[in-house]
Formats: C-alpha cells, structure tokens, sequence
C-alpha cells in the first residue's frame, strides 16, 4: 500500500516537473520572438514615421554627443516648430537608449528590451490569476495589441511607462502575498521610481499604488491599523523612490527656478519660440469656451477627423500608426467593441464579489483544553480581503489614465489619441478575461468550449498584428524611406 501510494506520488510529481518545463520552453519562446519581431519591427522605421520621434531622437543624440543631460532649452534639442523640447520632461527612456547608441547606435533596442520586460512581467501576472487558456488569451490580449506593441518600436516614454504599470502591479501581487516583505517594498519602489521617470499619463499607478500598499497593511493583515509597519515600510519605499527619481526634480527645480515637473518652463519656450500659430497664447482649449464642457469635447468630431474624440481615441488604442494616418480596417476595430462589450457583461455580475471588502468568515487553529480545535470567527467588520484592494488598484489604473487623457485634451492640448490611456491596458485585458472566463465556467468546470474560444483569440490577435506589419505598416515605411533619402 505504501509502496503503491509512493510510486503515485512520484509519477505526480513527475507530471509536474514535465508540465514546468513545458510551460518555461513556452515562455522562453514566446519571449524570444516577441523580442525579434519587436526588433523587427524597429529597424524598418524611419526616425519621420512615428510621433515626435525626431524631437525625442534629439536628446538621444544629445547625450551620444556629450555624454550629459542636456538643459531642456539647448539649441540642441529645441525643436523649432514648437519652441520646447523633450528634455524639460523624465528622460529615463532616452537614458537606457543611451548605451545601444554608443554600442551599436541603435537607440530604440531600449524600446525593444521595454516590450520584453512588460511581456514577462505579464507572463507572471496572469500565472497568479489564470490557468491554461486563460492564460494565454490574458497574455495575448495584453502583449500583442498592436496599438501596444508598435509603441515598443520607435524612441519614445510610452513604452517606458507599459513597463513600469506591468512591473507596478506584479509588486502588488507580491506585496499582498509576502505582506509586504522587504523585499516586496523594494520592488514597489523600484517600480514606483521607473513609473515617475516614465511619462505622466502613467502616474495613476503610483496613486494606486499607494492605495494598495497602504490598504492592505492597515485593513488586511492580521493585526490591523499597523501604523508602524506603514511608516517604517513606507518611509523606507520613499526614501529608495526619493534616491532613484527624487534626482530628476530636484534637477528641474534648480535648473528652471523651481518648476519641478518642467511643464511651466515647456509653456515659457513655447510662448516664446514656437511658430506664431503654435504659441500657447494663440492656441484654443474647450475649456476657454463656457459653453463647451468635457462631453461635448468627447463627442466633437473636427472635420479633418474621420471620428469624435472618444472613437479617435478608442479606434487608436487598437492601432494605428505613423501620425495617426496609417489604420486597420474598421470592421476590426467594431469586432473588438463586441468582444470588450461581451467581456464587461461578463465581468458585471463578479463586481459585488471582487471589490467586496468584508472577510465575514476565517478559521484558526487553537488548543484549548490539551486538544487542538479549529474555531471559526465571525465578524461584522472583519479584515479587508486582499483580493477586493487589489482589485481597487487595478480600477484606478484603468480609469485614472483616462481622465488624465480627457484633461489634458479638454484644458491643454486637443489630442484624441489612444496611447495617452495605454496605462490602463493590463487592467483592461484583465478584467476582460475574468469576464470571458465567468461566462464559459456556466457551461461547466472545464469547459471545452472556453478552450477552443481562448485559443481562437490568441490566433485572431498573433494574425493580427502580423497583418498590421506586412500589410500596414511595412509598406508605409518603405514610401517613408524613399521620401526620406531623396530629401523632399
């Protein structure tokens, strides 16, 4: 009987072992051709085909140059169109671009690594939540995007920032298991730093950061209310942040008379140096017009625009490419409304649950009397449950990215873009596949049919952005270089 239970034991684990190896060849490969067809990607642009890259490309040169960080003003960098520069915001990007330059001048193999790093980073956040299918879809959903993934091709803090929310929202993972080891909270500030050096459409996962991080030590532990815990931790988390970020504000702050995010100082250049029709003063904002608010912006279709805002957003979250010129076939961009809109049915009922903060029920082992007994307590105001505080920062990384996108188009800068949201795209994927999962588990347990739609999606998305490479944007890029090297 012993022998026979042994023996079962031994197969079982080694299913196991061959299931591990399996899924690591899986991973190494996976990561592996992301990185070569990111890598192709890059090397087909010219530096005119993709947003701002040439003024980015400035302060890449800049430091290839003169090995230093330039002032956001130097004749250098200063693009004369707009009167401002890239260097008077985070260059943490244009840094790590920095060494390929001098290697193999080869900037945007930062960009390509940036890809990679989220790729595996989503890898093992959807190994905690997803098994098998699931997995895959989530994984697909969120790497093969291509409105995400041409943003790893070309110079610019987009990519930098996918990094940072992916490598952010791991750390929750660890933090909410681990309760906040040391080593959690040095992998949070890592992230939180890479996150404020990125680009400021990304600072929402910093606020949820701390929700999470403060939540869940105060309200989800054992003992609750651990106001030591939260300020030794939190103390040491911003004075790592303060070390590895605090440089950069510290620097803006002394070079532009105490502008510490450098946005007064771009709004002072502009003024000054732009071309007249480009001078802030000249510029129009919705809010200017009192009787224009936020929705009417959102549903303001310009006549050069094939959409309103909110679509023009949407449809180049999907993809889009060059200066926004370059598109899919619209069909697509109205199949994935119905497979976001399915998803969110799916998603709805599981609100109560997943954002539920109550635990009303837990069990301890106690020894009472010379024996051990299990005894379960009951609480009106129990722990938080970490699964609900977690779930709250997964909410604000997807909505707060887009309110920052709406404020900076209502009261700056009109741009319907979808890149300014691409935060909110783990949350996004992972919300839709708890959706799509919640759907199938009606049709049992391990239902087929959940399966076959997992892996059919995986295809649809690979065929996808393969489509948008050979038939999009390849063939855009080639007209691009020959414009280029004949000098028009």
């Amino acid at each position: 009987m012993e022998a026979a239970r042994a023996a079962g034991v031994r197969e079982m684990k080694g299913k196991k072992i061959q299931i591990d190896r399996k899924e690591i060849r899986f991973e190494v490969l996976f990561l592996t051709l992301i990185g070569l067809f990111l890598f192709a990607w890059a090397v087909i642009q010219p530096v005119t085909f993709s947003p701002d890259e040439q003024m980015r490309y400035k302060v890449v040169e800049y430091l290839f140059r003169h090995n230093a960080l330039p002032h956001g003003g130097d004749p250098e960098v200063l693009d004369k169109s707009w009167g401002i520069s890239y260097a008077f915001y985070p260059m943490l990007s244009y840094m790590v671009s920095y060494p390929f330059m001098k290697l193999v001048r080869a900037a945007r193999m930062a960009e390509v690594l940036f890809g990679v790093g989220t790729a595996f980073y989503t890898l093992k956040i959807g190994k905690r939540f997803f098994k098998d299918a699931y997995e895959k879809m989530f994984l697909f959903l969120v790497t093969l995007l291509p409105g995400a993934f041409v943003l790893f091709s070309y110079v610019n803090c987009d990519s930098l920032a996918l990094f940072a929310t992916a490598m952010l929202i791991y750390s929750w993972i660890c933090g909410l298991e681990d309760e906040w080891s040391w080593k959690s909270c040095i992998r949070l500030a890592v992230g939180v730093s890479i996150c404020a050096l990125s680009y400021y459409n990304a600072y929402g996962v910093i606020l949820a950061s701390v929700v999470v991080f403060c939540f869940s030590i105060l309200f989800c532990e054992k003992k609750k209310w651990n106001f030591k815990k939260l300020l030794t931790r939190g103390l040491v988390i911003v004075g790592i942040v303060a070390v590895l970020a605090g440089w950069w504000f510290v620097r803006n702050y002394v070079l532009y008379d105490g502008d510490a995010l450098g946005l007064h100082i771009t709004t002072e250049y502009a003024e000054k140096y732009a071309e007249e029709a480009r001078k802030p003063s000249n510029k129009y904002t919705f809010q200017m017009n009192p009787n224009v608010n936020v929705l009417d912006m959102m549903f303001y279709q310009p006549v050069n625009h094939q959409h309103n805002w909110m679509m023009m957003v949407y449809y180049s979250f999907i993809g889009s490419f060059g200066y926004m010129t370059v598109w899919p076939p619209e069909w697509i961009g109205k199949l994935f409304m119905v497979f976001y809109l399915i998803g969110t049915l799916g998603v709805l009922p599981q609100l109560g649950s997943m954002f539920s903060l109550r635990r009303s029920r837990f069990s301890e082992k106690k020894r009472i009397c010379g024996m051990q007994m299990e005894i379960k307590y009951t609480y009106r105001l129990a722990r938080w449950s970490k699964e609900a505080v977690f779930h709250i920062g997964m909410a604000l990384t997807l909505i707060l990215p887009n309110i920052l996108n709406i404020y900076n188009s209502y009261v700056n800068d009109y741009q319907p873009q979808g890149r300014y949201s691409m935060p909110m795209l783990i949350p996004l994927m992972y919300f839709m596949t708890m959706g799509y999962r919640k759907l199938f588990e009606r049709f049992g347990k391990n239902s087929r049919a959940g399966k076959v739609f997992c892996y059919a999606v995986c295809i649809a998305m690979a065929a996808f952005v393969i489509y948008c490479y050979f038939f999009l944007v390849l063939p855009s890029c080639q007209k691009k270089w020959k414009v280029f090297l004949s000098g028009k």
